[in-house]
């Protein structure tokens, strides 16, 4: 039986039920199998400028 206190503070968009916080929340932002294995990939995510890139100690 799961805690009901556990399930509440891993709900997405955040703790509180009345306001969904965007930034608490994962959202998908590019196909592995298109991502550049050889440089960082940037781009803007709800107005917040990200880089995702390749661990380069990763067998993948």
């Amino acid at each position: 039986m799961m805690d009901t206190q556990l399930e509440a503070e891993i709900l997405p968009g955040g703790n509180d039920s009345e306001f969904f916080q965007v930034q608490e929340s994962w959202y998908p932002v590019h196909y592995i199998k298109d991502l550049d294995k050889s440089k960082p990939t940037p781009f803007t995510l709800l107005g917040q400028d990200i880089v995702i890139w390749w661990d380069k100690f990763t067998q993948s």
